[in-house]
């Protein structure tokens, strides 16, 4: 996968001293030369379902993020 937006943001909270998750999600640089959108198979990059899936994953809150990291 190529570095983008979200590899240079990332460090950021780290690097401002606050101790949150976060999480990191792309797809692997690859184009069709000639192809449609719907002649492209779902591969392993994004789509609306996964990142829905992955959007919903997240905890909402603080208060679920310290429930989901003391367990």
């Amino acid at each position: 996968m190529l570095p983008a937006l979200g590899t240079a943001v990332a460090p950021a909270p780290a690097d401002a001293g606050a101790d949150v998750p976060v999480r990191r999600s792309g797809s692997p640089e690859q184009f069709p030369a000639h192809a449609g959108r719907g002649d492209v198979p779902a591969g392993p990059g994004p789509t609306p379902v996964k990142s829905a899936g992955r959007s919903s994953a997240c905890p909402a809150t603080v208060d679920e993020l310290a429930e989901e990291r003391t367990v």
